[in-house]
């Protein structure tokens, strides 16, 4: 009988991991999911590589940030001192 319920916590875990999957292939992408999974490899074999670093955007998130900018967004003004010049 354990045999069996730990057969099936097994497939519910294996279902489980595939809609994660394909949520965030929904998501963020191929690209988004290969950074998922090489950053959580560096993390499990103690190497760290910035360019899988979770933090970064992805290209996907970039063009979805350009395409919809921030409604009020601050504009920067650089002031530049022309004394004693």
């Amino acid at each position: 009988m354990k045999k069996a319920q730990k057969e099936v916590s097994v497939i519910a875990r294996f279902m489980t991991l595939i809609h994660r999957i394909l949520a965030l292939l929904g998501a963020e992408g191929l690209e988004g999911l290969w950074r998922r999974v090489m950053f959580r490899w560096s993390v499990m074999t103690r190497r760290d590589n910035w360019r899988f670093r979770a933090d970064l955007p992805t290209r996907r998130a970039l063009r979805r940030q350009r395409k919809h900018p921030i409604p009020g967004a601050p504009k920067i003004s650089v002031v530049v001192p022309v004394y004693n010049t």
